[in-house]
C-alpha cells in the first residue's frame, strides 16, 4: 500500500488485516512497532523505494495523494507518483487499485453517474483523473468515493456547518448525495484488492442521503443550533460575492449520487459513538 497512514488508507489496512492478509506500506516517517502493516521506508517519487514496496506482492492499493497546494507539487505526487507505482507493479507482476475521487467529474448534477460532458475542475482533480487513466490503461482498478465521513474526516460535517453559519441560512434543498463511512469504504477497497477487480469499481452501492440530513446531523453532533431555512435561490444570493467556490456549495445544492439507479428510498448517515466523539473533538 501507499498511504497506509492516511484517512482512507488506514481503514483499508484494517480491512485487509481482518482478512488475515499481510500488508506492506510505504511510509516516510517512523511507525509504531505494533503497526498493523510492515513498513517500507521511502518516498512515492523514489522508484527504488516503490520497487521494494511491490516486490513479491499480488496487488498494490495506491491511496497516497496530494490535495491542494502548489500545482506542480500536486502533479508530481498524483501523476508522476502514480506512474512510478504502475510501472513498478507491472515489473513485479502486480495489479494496482487506485483510490481516486468523484471530484474527477467536476460540478454536478450527477445522477446515477457523471453528467454528460463532466470534467475535473481543479488542478488536483485534473491530476487525479490522469492518474486514473494510467491505472486503467495498465488493467488496474479505480474507486471513486464521493463524500467520505467518519473518524479522521475534517471536512464533511465541519464544512457544512461553517457554510450555513457563514450565510446565516440553511438551504431548502432537495439534493441527494452519495456518502460512505470511511470504515465501509475501507472494506470495499479491500474487497476490490482481494477479488482482483478491474476497471471502475462501484463503492456507493447504498442509497444516497438527503443533503439536508448532512447539515442537521452536523449541527446535532457538533452541538450547534441551525440558522433559519431559506429557498435555494436565496441561499445562492447570500453566497454571491462571498468568495465561495461552486464546490463548497455543491454538497448542499447539487445532486451527486452514484452507482445506484434510483435515489429512493433515501439512505441514512452511518455514525457511531466513536465518530461522534471525533467530530466533537474538532469543535473544541
Amino acid at each position: 500500500m501507499t498511504g497506509p497512514l492516511g484517512f482512507i488508507g488506514r481503514r483499508v489496512v484494517d480491512a485487509l488485516v481482518a482478512e488475515a492478509v499481510p500488508v506492506r506500506g510505504l511510509v516516510r516517517r517512523a511507525v509504531p512497532e505494533n503497526a498493523a502493516f510492515s513498513p517500507v521506508s521511502g518516498d512515492l517519487l523514489d522508484p527504488e523505494a516503490v520497487a521494494r514496496l511491490v516486490a513479491g506482492v499480488q496487488t498494490v492499493v495506491h491511496s497516497a495523494v496530494a490535495i491542494g497546494g502548489d500545482d506542480d507539487a500536486v502533479r508530481r505526487t498524483n501523476v508522476d507518483g502514480t506512474r512510478i507505482v504502475v510501472e513498478a507493479a507491472a515489473e513485479a507482476g502486480a495489479r494496482v487499485v487506485l483510490v481516486s475521487t468523484a471530484a474527477v467529474f467536476g460540478s454536478g448534477p450527477h445522477r446515477g453517474g457523471p453528467r454528460p460532458g463532466a470534467t475535473p475542475e481543479s488542478a488536483t482533480s485534473v491530476s487525479r483523473a490522469e492518474a486514473e487513466r494510467l491505472v486503467l490503461a495498465a488493467g488496474g482498478a479505480v474507486v471513486r468515493p464521493n463524500v467520505v465521513h467518519g473518524v479522521g474526516d475534517r471536512w464533511v460535517f465541519p464544512s457544512a456547518l461553517r457554510l450555513v453559519t457563514a450565510l446565516g441560512a440553511v438551504p431548502d434543498t432537495a439534493a441527494r448525495v452519495s456518502v460512505v463511512h470511511v470504515r465501509t469504504l475501507g472494506r470495499r477497497i479491500a474487497a476490490a484488492a482481494l477479488t482482483r477487480a478491474s476497471g471502475v469499481v462501484p463503492v456507493h452501492t447504498d442509497p444516497p442521503v438527503a443533503a439536508g440530513e448532512v447539515v442537521v446531523t452536523a449541527a446535532e453532533v457538533l452541538g450547534r443550533s441551525l440558522p433559519p431555512v431559506v429557498s435555494v435561490e436565496e441561499f445562492r444570493d447570500r453566497a454571491a460575492g462571498r468568495g465561495l467556490s461552486s464546490h463548497q456549495l455543491a454538497m448542499l445544492l447539487d445532486d451527486a449520487w452514484f452507482d445506484v439507479a434510483d435515489p429512493e428510498p433515501l439512505g441514512t448517515l452511518e455514525l457511531d459513538a466513536e465518530d461522534r466523539d471525533w467530530y466533537r473533538s474538532l469543535a473544541g
